[in-house]
């Protein structure tokens, strides 16, 4: 009679403690040391999917619960767009497994997230070195301009309701030039931008169809044509199966203003002007199209035109791969580009290609990469301020290769280091045989 009366009093404990956590599936119970789960998480945190508990180790020796692997599990899911193809089936896998305890996870965190509010912040900083960028050293005897960059900016992401989020991004970027200055050539000097949104949009997602309104940041396919924000306009797009598709039309003022190093007065030349006043009431429409064969292979195709082409001749069609191969341990990026409205069709095309080896995880410190580019850029074929390109001249163009190396110094934290070597589009036309050495280094910060 005393020992049922003890079991049953032990039994009345444990169900007052626990609740509603023994159902069906009791989250607390440990998984087994030999179950699959572990060698999957094992990998993930491998590859700096997920760090496992707070101190950014994952203890496989140690069994833990299933609420506690269901924990894991949802850090993997945050970081799923960082995973190779091989990694996002471990977690599926693993989301198939622990649904209930995932389940029980999310209604915490909602509940949670509903106190302290909807709007998420982020930052990120740059510190950047770059000599000869503007490609004005030359074997002809110009001089050679360098300019050290410091730029922070800020993020802020709201959920207004299941359709409709609000992104916003502010900063501003201050940069000494030796050397030179959009002032006065041959003077040494500073320029400090001005504080402003590069992002400032609403945008709406309903099953497969999505858009935006308000100022936006665009990455247009491999980024040759533009890698930039504060383009002021609407727009709509769907994504279907492995297609995606998107139609924007805009106000172009004010991107050089934000990201230029010089403003073009004219089509194929550039200005000593301070970059102050952007682009003259440009409009500009934009089509995308982008077609997942893979996670990791995609082909892209892009269209941007101008509706001022005397003021701006820029009717760009772009056509670009990205694919990662094996193993995730190579990338291959490429874009060709051919601008219509070239004045007189004159050095009209660009194209580039880069390879990537052992492309760096910004989440795992100590992780490396190394790489090699080639690029041919006519003059009249791209806008050298809204290029990913890092380096352009919208007046001789550039032809040449370039190598590099990228370094995660700390978590988020990654030095790039880069060299490139180049002459003139045309040799004939430009009057000099090269450029002097371009290279530069940057370190970037995520927090």
């Amino acid at each position: 009679m005393k020992k049922r009366l003890v079991a049953s009093l032990a039994a009345a404990m444990v169900l007052g403690v626990a609740g509603s956590a023994f159902a069906a599936a009791n989250p607390f119970v440990d998984v087994p040391a030999n179950n699959w789960a572990y060698t999957s998480v094992k990998m993930l945190a491998k590859a700096g999917i997920v760090d496992g508990y707070s101190d950014g180790t994952f203890k496989g020796d140690k069994t833990i619960t299933r609420y506690e692997m269901a924990q894991i599990v949802a850090k993997a899911m945050v970081n799923e767009a960082k995973a190779n193809a091989e990694q996002k089936a471990e977690i599926e896998k693993l989301k198939a497994e622990y649904t209930d305890e995932l389940t029980k996870l999310g209604v915490r965190m909602d509940t949670l997230e509903s106190k302290m509010g909807n709007i998420k912040f982020g930052a990120d900083a740059r510190i950047r070195y770059r000599e000869n960028f503007g490609l004005a050293g030359t074997s002809a005897g110009g001089a050679s301009v360098g300019s050290f960059q410091e730029r922070v900016r800020f993020t802020a992401t709201a959920a207004i309701d299941d359709n409709w989020t609000f992104n916003g991004r502010f900063g501003e970027q201050n940069t000494n030039f030796r050397g030179g200055s959009w002032a006065t050539t041959g003077q040494d000097g500073s320029n400090t931008g001005a504080f402003m949104f590069d992002k400032m949009e609403f945008a709406w997602k309903n099953q497969n169809l999505f858009g935006t309104i308000g100022r936006s940041y665009y990455f247009l396919g491999q980024g040759a044509i533009m890698d930039a924000g504060c383009f002021d306009g609407a727009a709509f797009g769907a994504a279907t199966g492995k297609l995606t598709t998107r139609v924007s039309y805009g106000d172009m003022s004010q991107m050089a203003k934000y990201y230029g190093s010089y403003i073009p007065a004219a089509v194929g030349t550039n200005t000593t002007n301070a970059n102050t006043n952007g682009y003259p009431n440009q409009k500009a429409v934009i089509a995308e199209m982008k077609y997942a064969v893979s996670p990791t292979l995609n082909f892209t195709a892009d269209y941007l035109k101008s509706e001022n082409l005397a003021t701006y001749a820029y009717k760009q069609s772009a056509f670009g791969v990205n694919d990662t191969f094996m193993n995730g341990g190579v990338n291959f990026q490429g874009e060709y580009v051919h601008n219509a409205a070239a004045a007189n069709g004159v050095q009209p095309n660009a194209w580039y290609g880069q390879v990537t080896v052992n492309p760096v995880n910004v989440a795992k410190p100590g992780s490396f990469d190394y790489g090699l580019n080639y690029y041919s850029l006519g003059a009249n074929s791209i806008d050298a301020n809204l290029t990913t390109l890092n380096i352009m001249n919208n007046t001789t163009g550039f032809k040449g290769y370039g190598v590099f190396t990228d370094y995660v110094f700390a978590k988020n934290a990654k030095l790039n280091i880069w060299y490139q070597h180049g002459t003139p589009y045309d040799k004939n036309s430009a009057g000099f045989s090269n450029y002097s050495n371009a290279y530069g280094g940057v370190a970037t910060f995520a927090f």
